[in-house]
């Protein structure tokens, strides 16, 4: 569009209608972007406390010597 900027009510309702066309785009897309992943991953498991503790108490021993 060439020529002065839509203002007032009329700027408010064409930009309005702008960003739904957009949102309407984005929502037909629908691309979800959402990876499947074990619930390892997800909970971050692999340590458990007692072998985290064990680990630091032996690093806190070698330090003190």
């Amino acid at each position: 569009m060439v020529g002065p900027k839509d203002v007032g009510r009329e700027g408010m309702l064409e930009k309005k209608r702008a960003k739904r066309e957009g949102d309407r785009a984005f929502r037909e897309k629908g691309d979800d972007g959402f990876v499947e992943a074990d619930e390892k991953t997800l909970l971050g498991g692999g340590d458990s406390f007692k072998e985290r503790y064990v680990v630091h108490n032996n690093l806190y021993a070698a330090r003190n010597f």
